[in-house]
C-alpha cells in the first residue's frame, strides 16, 4: 500500500519518530531504546574514525558512552521533529566528543606522553597515599624502600594506561588537580573525567594486588 504521493511505507521510520517525539516531551525510556537501537552504528562509526596510531589509547565505547550523556542531557532543547534531523544532530554529537579526544590526546603527546616521578617527595606521598587506597587495609608500606617501590608499583601500573586514563588519574589523585581543571584540559565533560579515573583505576587496582606481595615489607 502506498502513502499519499507515492511512497512506501516506513514502519521503523513511524517507530522511531514516535520514540523521537517522545525522547525530546522528556520520556527516558524513549530516548533510552533509540540510544541502544543506534548503539552499533555509532560504535563502528567512531571505531573506523580512530587513526590507527591512536586506537590503543582511545576507547570508541568511551567516547559513545560520552555522545550519550550529552544527548540525555540536550535532547529536550532538540527542535526538529524527524527522523532524518534526529539522526545527524545525534551524529553530530558523537563527531565532536571523538574529535575533542583526539585533540586531548595529541596534546597529551605534545606534552610529553608518559609518567614521570623524578625525586618530588610530594608525588612519592601521592603515590603511596593512592597504591594505600587501592590495595587495601593490611598493605600499607612502612620502610623508605618499600615506598619508593610502592610508588614506582603505581607508576608502572599509570604507564601500563591508556593516555586520556593516565592522566585524568595522574593529574587528579597524583598532583591533586581538580575534575574541572582536568576536563578542561582534555575537552571532556567533568563526569566523562569522573569515568576515565573509575575505569583506570580498576584496571590499576588488579595489577597492584598482585604487587603487593614482592614489596620489601608491607608492615
Amino acid at each position: 500500500m502506498l502513502r499519499a504521493g507515492g511512497s512506501v511505507p516506513d514502519p521503523d521510520g513511524d517507530a522511531r519518530l514516535g520514540l523521537i517525539r517522545r525522547a525530546v516531551e522528556g520520556d527516558e525510556l524513549a530516548l533510552s531504546a533509540l540510544l541502544a537501537e543506534s548503539r552499533s552504528r555509532l560504535l563502528h562509526l567512531v571505531s573506523c574514525r580512530i587513526p590507527a596510531d591512536l586506537k590503543p589509547a582511545i576507547d570508541a565505547d568511551d567516547i559513545v558512552q560520552e555522545a550519550h550523556v550529552e544527548i540525555f542531557r540536550c535532547i529536550k532543547s532538540l527542535r526538529t521533529q524527524n527522523v532524518e534531523s534526529f539522526d545527524r544532530w545525534m551524529l553530530t554529537i558523537v563527531l565532536r566528543r571523538l574529535q575533542d579526544a583526539l585533540r586531548g590526546l595529541r596534546a597529551l603527546r605534545r606534552g610529553g606522553g608518559r609518567i614521570r616521578l623524578g625525586g618530588d617527595r610530594r608525588l612519592e606521598d601521592s603515590s603511596v597515599a593512592l597504591w594505600n587506597t587501592l590495595v587495601g587495609t593490611g598493605k600499607t608500606p612502612s620502610r623508605v624502600a618499600a615506598r619508593r617501590e610502592a610508588a614506582l608499583a603505581v607508576h608502572s601500573a599509570l604507564d601500563g594506561l591508556p593516555a586520556q586514563y593516565r592522566k585524568a588519574i595522574w593529574s587528579v589523585h597524583i598532583e591533586g588537580c581538580s575534575v574541572r581543571e582536568v576536563a578542561c584540559e582534555l575537552g571532556k565533560t567533568e563526569r566523562a573525567v569522573h569515568a576515565l579515573c573509575r575505569r583506570g583505576l580498576a584496571r590499576m587496582r588488579r595489577q597492584l594486588r598482585s604487587a603487593s606481595k614482592f614489596l620489601s615489607s608491607t608492615h
